[in-house]
């Protein structure tokens, strides 16, 4: 299967919304390049507005946009977006209602080689505490497209948190703010992966096959507000469910599914992410195994989880462990 580069898609995707709306502005802090942004200044140079490594002054230009009626989109790394300009998109964002957007690039761990310093690992937690947020992540280079559509079209702010990731197109054409979609059924348990951990998701369910399990894999590219119509449907479908994502897994995605499973149906919950550490320097691959956050991981989660609804599985977690001894 061909494998996308996202940042190529975003780059792409943005210069079609830019065709289409002349009221889009990019906002982007002297990371053209990175942030897919280069394309779009070229073409609209009128339209662009580099203000320099000053995330919070991008956010103060991007309101006073939006109140005389333009969309901006603010670009930069996801780190920078989301934790150095917190403040100001709070205040001047979120608390207006404001119908800006910031584009959070190289998302997780997918800035690897750049350090805990580059690493966005809190973003997912620190946007979908402030209200009126919404918070975007997708899986693929096809969903960003249909993201950043649904974005811009959405009136009101909104976090788009896109990995620097070579992935194949695994979602759907049926995106929705708010709504996840089913990428494959089963029944004995439910694996939900957001962004770059839905392909592994995928993986690790097919490597369950072969110990006999059914595994339905659930796309959660809406964060907040998250669907938890699917969250509960796949609790009481399946009994079991692991959350997988990129970030630390204190007041991620895992704990908004945790809250709306101890509501709504008690099931075995696994959460697959950082466990409240910083990250170092090294290969994305090389990362994810470290933390514990690649598709074995997952498919050892799915395994404990599973058995806490049929002890009988305890056999299974065993033959897992001596396979990857």
């Amino acid at each position: 299967m061909l494998k996308y580069e996202t940042m190529q898609e975003y780059s792409e995707a943005l210069l079609y919304q830019g065709e289409t709306n002349q009221r889009i502005v990019v906002v982007d802090c002297d990371l053209g390049e990175p942030s897919g942004t280069k394309s779009f200044r070229e073409r609209f140079p009128h339209r662009y507005i580099n203000v320099g490594i000053a995330e919070q002054n991008a956010v103060g230009v991007a309101a006073g946009l939006a109140s005389e009626g333009f969309i901006p989109l603010v670009h930069s790394f996801s780190m920078f977006a989301s934790l150095r300009t917190c403040e100001q998109i709070r205040n001047s964002l979120c608390y207006t209602n404001m119908n800006v957007k910031v584009v959070g690039t190289r998302a997780g761990i997918s800035n690897s080689y750049l350090g805990a310093t580059h690493h966005a690992i809190e973003d997912i937690a620190v946007m979908s505490s402030i209200p009126n947020m919404v918070v975007v992540s997708p899986c693929d280079g096809k969903e960003v497209r249909n993201a950043l559509k649904a974005s811009i079209e959405y009136d009101g702010p909104v976090y788009l948190r896109i990995n620097k990731t070579n992935t194949e197109n695994i979602s759907k054409n049926d995106f929705m703010l708010g709504k996840a979609s089913v990428i494959r059924e089963g029944r004995d348990l439910t694996l939900i992966g957001t962004g770059d951990q839905v392909i592994n998701c995928v993986k690790a369910a097919d490597t369950l096959m072969g110990y006999g399990l059914s595994v339905r894999v659930v796309n959660m590219s809406t964060i907040k507000p998250v669907d938890e119509q699917i969250i509960v449907e796949s609790a009481k479908r399946t009994g079991a469910v692991v959350v997988a994502e990129t970030g630390n897994m204190l007041n991620g995605l895992g704990a908004q599914v945790c809250r709306v499973v101890c509501r709504e149906r008690p099931v075995p919950v696994r959460i697959v992410g950082i466990n409240d550490s910083f990250t170092e320097t090294g290969s994305y691959y090389e990362l994810m195994h470290k933390y514990r956050i690649d598709e074995n991981s997952i498919v050892k989660a799915a395994l404990e989880s599973v058995n806490f609804k049929v002890p009988i599985t305890a056999g299974l977690l065993d033959e897992f462990k001596d396979d990857i001894a």
